[in-house]
């Protein structure tokens, strides 16, 4: 989780990203499990794969 929170903050400090967006395997509850906690939101489930596409903007 620290590694995600470390990639969100060099987005946002140093390429001044306003949002991230990731796409997460639903199967793998480890990676939905971090992104849950680390403030990504729930934006759609792909059509035709198990990925799920999740975003969170800048804090």
């Amino acid at each position: 989780m620290e590694s995600t929170f470390a990639v969100l903050s060099f987005a946002e400090n140093t390429l001044g990203l306003s949002a991230v967006h990731a796409l997460v395997d639903r199967n793998n509850i480890a990676s939905v499990k971090v992104f849950d906690n680390t403030g990504f939101q729930f934006i759609e489930l792909a059509a035709l794969t198990s990925v799920f596409i999740v975003s969170t903007c800048s804090r």
